[in-house]
Parts: structure tokens; sequence; C-alpha cells
């Protein structure tokens, strides 16, 4: 493991933690979260944190919380009747290949790892390229342009345990919602409060 190399250290810490890392779970909303639960208010939790838990159960938690984002999408898309039969993958995480396994077994999906991880610019090609007509469509053009490095399989027994531990995830979130907003009202209140005694000073 190179120490120079962040991915490196995190898969390796993370491998050594067990499924569900020791019964922590990880609300990854920094910055608020967008679909499918639309919560500008919610934050970043960890939930059941003991001390026994380790920086390599931490690192588990925020792993598997990238696959219950993706699960959740998933569901909120199959709700309408639309099946999802795969998932693409690229950009910086790609690289890790336990985040990979992880959204295929909390999600029972296929992941597919595309041969470029940098895959922004290549669709902002593809439609541009079907803009101005040198393709007839954007599945024409990205069956040109993209390729698939690695097919992903789920793990069914870990499948049928992450079914468990995204229901509790989903549930930290449902009884903290109203708490976020009242966190959000607090913050405002005592920032607006100091930023008035500062401007009278």
């Amino acid at each position: 493991i190179n120490e120079a190399y962040p991915y490196e250290v995190m898969e390796k810490d993370a491998r050594e933690s067990e499924i569900g890392a020791k019964g922590l779970i990880f609300l990854p909303y920094l910055l608020g979260e967008r679909a499918p639960i639309w919560d500008n208010n919610a934050r970043g939790v960890f939930f059941g944190l003991e001390r026994t838990h380790t920086r390599k159960d931490m690192t588990k938690a925020v792993f598997e919380s990238a696959g219950f984002v993706i699960k959740d999408m998933i569901d909120s898309i199959e709700e309408t009747g639309v099946e999802v039969g795969s998932i693409r993958f690229s950009g910086g995480l790609a690289r890790i290949n336990l985040i990979s396994q992880l959204k295929a077994d909390i999600t029972g999906k296929d992941v597919l790892i595309l041969d470029d991880f940098e895959t922004t610019a290549i669709g902002a090609a593809i439609l541009t390229l079907v803009g101005v007509g040198k393709f007839n469509n954007v599945k024409e053009a990205a069956d040109k342009f993209v390729s698939v490095r690695m097919i992903i399989k789920p793990n069914v027994k870990n499948h049928e345990k992450y079914k468990q531990i995204h229901k509790l995830y989903k549930n930290t979130y449902s009884t903290l919602k109203d708490l976020f907003s009242e966190r959000k009202e607090l913050v405002d209140k005592i920032y607006r409060d100091k930023e008035s005694i500062i401007e009278n000073l």
C-alpha cells in the first residue's frame, strides 16, 4: 500500500472492517442531499458510534453509504415502474474496487465499470456530435465511444444482509429529518445574531 495514494489506504482500511461496519451507519449528506430526498437541511451523521469502532469501521461506513445512496435512487426510479437492469460507474470512486462491489451487493444489480474513468467530457462530446448530426442518437454515439472494462456481480448473501442494513440507514434519516430542520433554524439564528453584533461594533 502506497501511503501517497489515499484511495489505496482507504480501500485497505474498509476491507479490514466487517459488513455493516460493525453496526455503524453514515449519512453522507455533508452538503444536504438532492435526489431522491431533496433535503437541503440534511447533514452528515455517524449513527451508532461506539468506543470499539476504529478508523477502518468509519471508512467502511462511508463506503457503504455511497451504495445506500445509489440504492435509494434506484428504488425511487423503480417505484415509477421503470426497471433498472444495471449500474454504469465512472469517475474517481470507480478506481476503488471495493466501492464498486459494495454498490453491487447493496443494490443487487450488476455494476459496469467503464474503461475511461473521466466520462463527463465524453458525455459532452457525445451530445455535441449528436447535435451536429454526426450520429443519429445518443445510443449510437455511446456505442462508438463508451466501453466497459469490468462487470461486477452482486454477492447474494451480502445483498440479503444489506437489505436489513439499508432499512436502518433509511430509518436513521427519517428519524432525524425534523431535527435537521431544527438544527438549521438554530444555526441561522446563532450566526445571524453574531453578524448583527459585528455590524454594531
